[in-house]
């Protein structure tokens, strides 16, 4: 794919084959302000090695930022989603990725995708006026890397325009851009297409969708933009690895509105993930409940082992992927209505989802939703 260079001032914005979206000069000025630089020291996993721990679920290995199932960063060597600067700790050599970041909800927060996001992360925040802040993690969620951040000294944002969250989903081969850190106040501008429709990705728990664009290092966290300007994904992830051309993987707005929603209604730390509490096989489309966690909503609502699910809120339930969709789609506390068969009865339940963190798992072994 031909890429072409298009200058903003002293800024190189590379865009790729296909139109960029025709953004006036006015919005284009705040939308530059809102993107910022992300540096984030690496910390080691439970096996001392760089790189990817485990799924929230326990029985998926997480995604790295190059998007490979249990890989591993290694110091020095380049990343899809971003690219490592050396730096040293007590004699020991500390890897930092650099990646993208932009200013929104207020201009106190910053979203970005971050591989190891916890309170005890360190990371810090290139403004667009060469600006170099420190910020913490103040809510994050660990299956897509998804990370607010919250700078230290806010009034380093007090001139930048917060970028603005979508209202729907982008629809397949719909235009987009990729506006990514390229130097302080000059972004880079890649344009493209959406390549899939946003559909629920079982090992993320999220909705994500792909791209067709061109992009180069430091795009993890880039906002993906529709005409108006407006987010409608962040880049999780570059397929395959760096330096070769290959899809764009996003996580889709609704869960950047949810983690928006989580931190204004005062939550911190990792966003709530909601349960079922159950284990489900699957023959065909069938899909049964072979396990029951204790005291969890399934347990709670009368669901029973050998139940099999047949309708959740209205949709027919054809795989155990769809169950896994329907639950991570709502949060903590949401109800369910469920249609299952028991026997040769057919039997009409609601269920109030509870949260992972809150309820105790039978049999650590067994997966459950």
């Amino acid at each position: 794919m031909m890429l072409r260079s298009v200058f903003w001032g002293s800024a190189i914005l590379l865009a790729s084959g296909f139109p960029s979206l025709g953004l006036t000069s006015e919005p284009l000025q705040g939308l530059r302000n809102a993107i910022v630089g992300v540096e984030s020291k690496l910390d080691r996993d439970h096996s001392g090695a760089w790189g990817g721990r485990p799924g929230a679920l326990g029985r998926r290995p997480g995604r790295d930022s190059d998007g490979e199932f249990g890989g591993r960063v290694v110091p020095g060597q380049p990343s899809a989603g971003g690219f490592f600067r050396g730096g040293w700790m007590g004699g020991v050599p500390m890897p930092s990725l650099s990646r993208t970041g932009f200013i929104i909800a207020d201009a106190g927060h910053v979203l970005t995708i971050l591989d190891f996001p916890s309170d005890q992360s360190r990371v810090s925040v290139t403004l667009a006026d060469g600006q170099r802040v420190d910020a913490k993690p103040v809510a994050w969620d660990r299956t897509t890397g998804l990370t607010v951040l919250k700078c230290e000294e806010k009034e380093g944002l007090s001139g930048a325009e917060a970028l603005q969250l979508a209202e729907a989903s982008p629809a397949w081969a719909s235009k987009i851009d990729v506006l990514y850190f390229w130097s302080a106040g000059n972004p880079a501008l890649a344009g493209g297409r959406v390549a899939t429709a946003p559909q629920f990705d079982v090992d993320l728990l999220s909705d994500t969708f792909q791209l067709d664009v061109a992009v180069r290092p430091a795009t993890a966290g880039a906002p993906i933009l529709n005409a108006d300007g407006q987010v409608v994904g962040i880049v999780k992830a570059k397929r395959p690895a760096f330096g070769q051309e290959g899809s764009v993987v996003a996580v889709e707005r609704s869960l950047i509105a949810k983690i928006l929603q989580f931190t204004s209604e005062g939550g911190s730390g990792g966003l709530p993930k909601p349960m079922l509490g159950v284990g489900l096989s699957q023959d065909g489309s069938a899909v049964q409940i072979t396990s029951i966690t204790r005291e969890s909503p399934a347990e709670q609502a009368g669901l029973q082992l050998g139940d099999e699910l047949r309708v959740i809120d209205g949709q027919a339930i054809r795989g155990s992927d769809a169950v896994m969709a329907a639950v991570a789609r709502r949060n903590p506390g949401d109800e369910l209505e469920m249609t299952i068969l028991r026997g040769d009865e057919e039997l009409q339940l609601t269920v109030t989802l509870g949260a992972r963190a809150q309820v105790e798992q039978a049999d650590e072994e067994v997966a459950v939703v």
